[in-house]
């Protein structure tokens, strides 16, 4: 059984950020706005990658909650 992914633009998008914030973040610390980005599963091609739905989800809603949090 497959797993359904999304990828960094469907994750960016649904987290609320630009795809740029989002790799940068995954580039360097690894955290945007305090939440762990999750780890990818793969690649989506030669410039994006792969993300487990699920993992995804509770990311952006973790996301949009620190970002109401701070003010951001």
């Amino acid at each position: 059984m497959e797993t359904m992914t999304v990828n960094t633009q469907e994750l960016a998008l649904m987290a609320g950020i630009t795809e740029s914030e989002l790799v940068h973040a995954l580039l360097s610390e690894g955290y945007l706005f305090g939440v762990k980005i999750p780890v990818p599963v793969g690649r989506g091609g030669s410039r994006t990658r792969a993300f487990r739905y699920t993992e995804a989800m509770l990311f952006a809603n973790s996301v949009k909650s620190a970002r109401r949090t701070s003010g951001r």
